[in-house]
C-alpha cells in the first residue's frame, strides 16, 4: 500500500494492525510557520510528530517529497537538516511548473542570502552518511536551485503575478504571508 499524505492525520490504529508493508510519502516543503503557510491548514508540530512516530514502525517505509518553489527556497536548509542524521528511505524533489513560483520572482538583492544557506546545506549533505544515490539526488537538486538563483534573471511579469496571487489567496484564506514567511514576504512587498 502506497499512501501520499501531508502528514496531518495518520491512522495509527491501521498501522498497528497492518501485516504488510505500507509506504507513506510525506509531502513536506518547510518547517514551522512556513510549512503551515505553504500547506494551509497544517499544524506543523502535529505533522512532525506524526512523521517521527511513523519512523518507529518496522512495517512502514517512510519517504518524503519536497516541492521546491519561491515559498520554500529560503527554508530548504532547515527542512533538510531535519533529515540529515536519519535520512528517510527516499527523498524526492519536485519543482512547480508555474513560472510565478520559480526563482525568477526573487529580486536579486535577496538571492545571496538564500544561496549561502543552500550552499551550506549542500556541503552538509555531501558530508552526510546518506545512501549514495539519495545523496547525489539531494545534492543535485540543491545545486540546480543554486544555479537557477545565480543565473536566472529577475522577471517583473512573474513577480507581478506572484504578488497578485499571494494577495488574493491570503484574502481568501484570511491569513497574511508576513506572519508565516516574513523572508518571502520581503520579496513580494519590498
Amino acid at each position: 500500500l502506497l499512501v501520499f499524505t501531508n502528514g496531518s492525520k495518520i491512522k495509527f490504529d491501521v498501522l498497528d494492525k497492518a501485516k504488510n508493508k505500507i509506504t507513506l510519502v510525506f509531502s513536506l516543503d518547510a518547517v514551522g510557520k512556513p510549512a503551515e503557510y505553504v500547506r494551509f491548514g497544517t499544524n506543523w508540530q502535529q505533522v512532525y510528530d506524526n512523521y517521527r512516530r511513523c519512523l518507529q514502525y518496522d512495517n512502514v517505509d517512510v519517504r518524503v517529497n519536497i516541492t521546491q518553489s519561491v515559498y520554500n527556497y529560503e527554508y530548504l536548509d532547515k527542512l533538510l537538516e531535519l533529515f540529515i542524521d536519519d535520512w528517510p528511505t527516499l527523498v524526492t524533489f519536485g519543482m512547480v511548473y508555474e513560472s510565478h513560483f520559480n526563482e525568477s520572482v526573487i529580486p536579486r538583492k535577496f538571492r545571496a542570502n538564500i544561496v549561502a544557506k543552500l550552499e551550506s546545506i549542500k556541503t552538509k549533505l555531501e558530508n552526510a552518511d546518506i545512501e549514495t544515490n539519495q545523496k547525489h539526488n539531494a545534492v543535485n537538486a540543491i545545486a540546480a536551485t543554486i544555479s537557477n538563483l545565480t543565473q536566472i534573471e529577475f522577471d517583473q511579469t512573474n513577480w507581478d503575478k506572484l504578488k497578485d496571487y499571494v494577495t488574493k489567496m491570503d484574502k481568501v484564506k484570511g491569513i497574511d504571508i508576513r506572519q508565516y514567511c516574513p523572508e518571502v514576504a520581503q520579496y513580494i512587498y519590498s
